[in-house]
This record gives structure tokens, sequence and C-alpha cells, in this order.
């Protein structure tokens, strides 16, 4: 990913990636830097042994492929987050609301789509055939809890 900043083939995405209306890289990883060490909560998910740091991970890789206006990286990394965690789909929604709100379609949408489709398809297909349900028992403890 280095080689990609110092390619001079590649410097006009990175210099108009302010004027296509997102952010630039560097940015994106200034803000989620920011966003994590102002939270301390994350430090304490982050050591407990769980899942939480690998979505964090996932979570991270998406909006920074996005703001890279890579749609292909993005989508898999959705998808691999929806593996991690079920929430992963909501990544999906907040995408799309992103790039409605831009009236544009990043480039290679559909390749995207098909991508993400196939991995988050990938996952509902096995909870269905190890637990019956289309999504992990977990999801509905959750609802749950939360409608108590």
């Amino acid at each position: 990913m280095l080689a990609r900043w110092r390619d001079p083939r590649r410097a006009d995405r990175i210099s108009d990636a302010p004027r296509r209306g997102r952010a630039s890289g560097r940015t994106s990883r200034c803000a989620l830097r920011s966003c994590l060490t102002a939270n301390s909560q994350v430090t304490l998910l982050a050591l407990s042994g769980m899942e939480t740091s690998l979505f964090m991970l996932a979570v991270a890789v998406v909006f920074l492929r996005w703001s890279e206006d890579d749609a292909v990286g993005s989508a898999v990394a959705v998808g691999l987050a929806s593996w991690v965690r079920p929430e992963g789909l909501l990544l999906a929604v907040v995408l799309a609301i992103d790039a409605a709100l831009a009236r544009r379609l990043p480039r290679r949408a559909l390749a995207a789509a098909a991508i993400f489709i196939a991995l988050f398809g990938g996952y509902v297909a096995l909870n269905f055939a190890v637990g019956g349900r289309w999504l992990p028992e977990t999801v509905s403890a959750k609802a749950a809890l939360a409608g108590a």
C-alpha cells in the first residue's frame, strides 16, 4: 500500500481526492486515530478478548478504502466485517447513503455489490445450515435485550 503513495502514476488520484468530495486518505486516518484515542472504552474492548478489535479493524479498512474511492475494497471489508459481527451489514447501508448523498456511484459499484452479496450471502447460508436461522441466535438475544 505504501508503494501506491510513492507511485507517480497514481499521484493524480491522491491530489484530486478533496475535489471529488471525499477526504484524503491521510485525513481519514487522522480522524480515525482521533476517534479511537478519544474513547477510553476502545482500550477496554480491545483487551476483552472478544471480536471487537477485529471488527474495528474491518470498519477502519472499510472507511479507508471508501475514502480512496475503492468500492471493491470496501465491499470486501464490509463482507468480512459482517462475518465478524452481524452489525457489519449496517456499514453497507452507511456507504449506500454516502453514495446517494454524493449523487454518484463509486467506480466499479456493480462489482462491489456482487462481491458484498456473495460474502454476506455465504454468511447467511452458513448460519442457516448450522443453526436453522438466517442470522445467528445472538442477534435475537440482543434484540430481546434491547426491547426489554
